[in-house]
């Protein structure tokens, strides 16, 4: 079956089933998030559900092998699949054209997945290359060789010389950055590799474990740790006879099928199962045998356990105040994005702690605590308190500031200039400058 939940709601509001049983291993949906399709391992072929209403469609055959892959174009009313047929197929799931144009590879085609904008389709195959393709035309723009690029990490039970290290290597997913210039490419391997679609080279790739408790970490293997009878570590040392050996294996598929921290003798294999990037670019994440991985642009991102309290609550706002909880109060108020519990806040902590709680305070939030300053610099006639928490803000945060402004001259410049600009524009009467130097600082972070 296909499920389909609300997560608003968090309930399975529909369920797609196929007229006979078949086993799914793969699933798109189209933009519109109308229609879901998804392509099976046994019968080789591809179901169209409405997800409205739940009925099937439509079932798309032409594939010889299990369907490993689907994807919708963003773009066009295309749909493409590809397979272990050595195909890539494309089709038109709206005009009941059937298939429209059959790619062929020279391996298995694993994944694969399109450019933004629509005009350039990448599959990844067995021997680990990387196609482009014009899908409209099926003209082939480009190959990447990229078997010797994933290649790293033996297992336990590799037989093979260190040499022939990059024979099993591929990628099993694909995904572009939102502009089309990078290529993201991981599999079964411990890395990720980014790729220039344009001069299609390897820039980087990214080692995404280290753990020695995986399989597949080490580059290197202890020859004397294997016998003739296989690896020392996977080999059963009790002299204990038992008559469950003649017994067929049990029925955990969970460890048959080697999921991690299941009764199976075999060690869990360092893998990339999925990719994905935002809108932005900035940040990207990689579904892996150790968990979900986030990589960012932002060095300042950091993980506040705050997010996962369920007291986020005006209520425990004021109890954190009543408690002299000032750090924890404001990171609350911040969470919440209440403009008065953060002015609250702000006014609540003593003359004497202003330094220490400033210095605590994420540089993440920055933005969001100038706003305050400002709006409280208009409101409030306690200027001194205010320059003293815009002193230890700048004490504590001024190397990042100056660093996203491109150093502590520019930084300077921007608030003299605004605060030149308000002192103008308020006659030099009141806190005009200030404000204004404030607001500069603000856009400066």
């Amino acid at each position: 079956t296909v499920r389909a939940f609300d997560l608003l709601r968090y309930r399975n509001f529909r369920t797609l089933t196929a007229p006979s049983p078949v086993q799914f291993v793969s699933l798109a949906v189209e933009n519109s998030g109308e229609v879901v399709v998804a392509g099976t391992q046994d019968d080789f072929q591809i179901y169209v559900w409405s997800v409205k209403t739940g009925r099937l469609l439509d079932v798309l055959a032409g594939h010889e092998g299990p369907v490993s892959g689907l994807a919708f174009s963003p773009t066009q009313p295309l749909l493409a699949s590809c397979s272990w047929d050595r195909t890539v197929r494309t089709w038109d799931v709206y005009d009941n054209k059937s298939q429209l144009e059959v790619l062929q590879h020279s391996h298995d085609v694993l994944a694969l997945a399109w450019r933004p904008d629509g005009k350039q389709l990448a599959s990844a195959t067995l021997d680990g290359q990387i196609y482009f393709w014009n899908a409209q035309d099926a003209v082939l723009e480009g190959v990447i060789e990229g078997r010797r690029d994933i290649r790293g990490g033996r297992l336990a039970s590799d037989r093979r010389a260190a040499g022939n290290l990059s024979s099993g290597a591929a990628f099993t997913s694909l995904a572009f950055s939102a502009d089309g210039s990078l290529l993201f490419a991981g599999g079964r391997s411990k890395y990720v590799c980014v790729y220039d679609v344009v001069e299609k080279v390897l820039l980087r790739n990214f080692q995404l474990t280290h753990n020695r408790s995986l399989d597949g970490v080490l580059d290197q293997l202890n020859s004397r740790h294997m016998t003739d009878a296989g690896p020392l570590q996977l080999i059963n040392h009790n002299d204990a006879d038992s008559d469950d050996e003649l017994l067929p294996p049990g029925g955990d598929p969970a460890a048959a099928a080697d999921v991690p921290s299941t009764a199976n003798s075999k060690r869990a294999v360092a893998r990339t199962r999925a990719l994905a990037l935002s809108p932005t670019a900035a940040t990207w994440a990689a579904a892996t045998t150790e968990g979900l991985l986030v990589y960012g642009l932002d060095t300042g991102l950091s993980f506040d356990p705050t997010d996962l309290t369920e007291a986020l609550t005006p209520a425990s706002f004021h109890q954190a105040v009543a408690n002299s909880a000032y750090v924890r109060a404001l990171l609350i108020a911040l969470r919440l994005n209440d403009a008065q519990l953060l002015k609250h806040g702000v006014m609540s902590v003593p003359p004497g702690q202003v330094g220490s709680v400033a210095s605590q305070i994420p540089a993440i939030f920055m933005q969001q605590i100038l706003v305050c300053l400002v709006e409280c610099l208009d409101e409030s006639p306690h200027m001194e308190y205010l320059l003293s928490w815009l002193k230890a803000l700048l004490v504590a945060h001024g190397p990042t500031l100056a660093a996203a402004a491109g150093g502590g001259t520019a930084l300077r410049a921007a608030v003299v200039a605004g605060g030149a600009r308000g002192a103008a524009a308020a006659g030099a009467a009141g806190s005009g400058g200030l404000t204004a130097a404030l607001r500069a600082l603000q856009q400066v972070v």
